[in-house]
């Protein structure tokens, strides 16, 4: 059985990589290029690297596995709101800063569009939300008017963290299977009312993974090294294949499934195949993990202030380094929001967990911090 700490750094350093597919993604979108061009970038060999949706479920099987161990570490009523009050102070408190920067900066900083910044650019450029309407998306996360796109994400993210303690009290007291059926179930209801319950199959499927982790790992040790390589191979694959087939388009649910499919091996993949937890663990990677939260929360803001750099029409070198230019600032001004924003919140719902178990006599259950 492998050490927990192992598992989770390497899924941290799964978790940077996914994170810097959002941030190659936006950035490219941000960059002016004819319907053609767009076409074959997206069906190159490049397509991975900008495969935004797939990271995102990829991100959403990371926290079924991750929050299914923080919310099996007690599941009466003070430990559930513990767990609460961590899960807010993670997600919300970050939220709310990317959110008042980004609102700070487009009403001051934000420069006009220019001739090579694509017209989805253009719109968000073109926002200057009104103080009542910010302070009306600071209660939950979202799109904050359209300053941070990602943050859709964000309210799915706060919604399963919401529901995570219910499934996995289900999955625990009957099957992981129980899950997987009814998610499976809820992704062909027609006209779903709420269309953030197609995501519950990757959170089914991260609870499973964390459910059946002994027996997974001794399953993979017994596979041949190039057999376990594959199963990771076919992840990523699986993972790719609705970007490089433009399935989202034309099969919402196919695109779902394969995409669901394919985090699933890769998560598996980060746990139990050692050279894959290696590479994944390796400091540099980890270390972008442990920030890439707060990648995810700032690199857009980075984006649209950058974009006076697309003054001119650039070919694929200059787009590249333009996609670059965004990665490295948004990765070197990570660390300093960790520490100044991510830090202080994770603190913050550690001692709010301290207050609720010193008034109801509970167990404390916080969150490890890494400095």
């Amino acid at each position: 059985m492998l050490p927990e700490r192992s598992r989770l750094v390497a899924l941290d350093g799964m978790r940077a990589l996914a994170a810097l597919v959002v941030v190659f993604t936006h950035a490219t979108g941000a960059i002016a290029k004819s319907s053609w061009d767009a076409l074959a970038l997206y069906r190159s060999p490049l397509a991975p690297l900008l495969n935004a949706t797939g990271a995102v479920h990829l991100f959403y099987v990371l926290s079924g596995y991750c929050l299914t161990a923080s919310a099996l570490r007690g599941s009466d009523a003070r430990d559930v709101a513990q767990f609460y009050l961590r899960r807010i102070a993670r997600i919300h408190g970050p939220y709310v800063a990317a959110a008042l920067l980004a609102w700070l900066a487009s009403a001051w900083l934000y420069p006009a569009p220019v001739p090579g910044v694509s017209r989805w650019m253009r719109e968000h450029l073109t926002v200057r939300l009104p103080v009542g309407e910010l302070l009306a998306d600071l209660r939950f996360p979202g799109l904050v008017g359209g300053l941070l796109p990602q943050g859709w994400t964000l309210e799915v993210e706060m919604i399963f963290s919401l529901l995570i303690p219910f499934m996995v009290w289900v999955a625990s007291r009957s099957h992981w299977a129980v899950l997987a059926v009814g998610s499976l179930g809820v992704l062909w209801i027609q006209n779903l009312p709420l269309e953030t319950l197609r995501y519950a199959i990757d959170f089914a499927a991260g609870i499973a993974i964390f459910l059946e982790r002994d027996r997974l790992s001794a399953v993979f040790a017994r596979l041949p090294a190039i057999l376990a390589g594959g199963l990771a191979l076919a992840g990523f694959l699986l993972l790719s294949a609705p970007a490089w087939m433009l399935l989202e388009t034309r099969n919402l649910r196919a695109a779902t499934l394969l995409f669901a499919s394919g985090a699933t091996l890769l998560v598996a993949g980060a746990v139990h195949l050692a050279s894959l937890r290696r590479f994944l663990a390796w400091r540099p990677v980890a270390f972008l993990g442990r920030v890439s939260y707060s990648i995810y929360l700032l690199h857009f803001t980075v984006l649209a202030l950058s974009t006076p750099l697309l003054r001119e029409g650039v070919g694929l070198a200059g787009g590249a380094a333009f996609v670059a230019w965004v990665a490295l600032v948004s990765c070197a001004l990570a660390p300093l929001s960790y520490r100044a924003v991510e830090l202080p919140c994770i603190r913050l719902g550690n001692a709010a967990c301290r207050w609720v178990a010193r008034r109801t006599g509970g167990a404390v259950r916080v969150a490890r911090i890494e400095s």
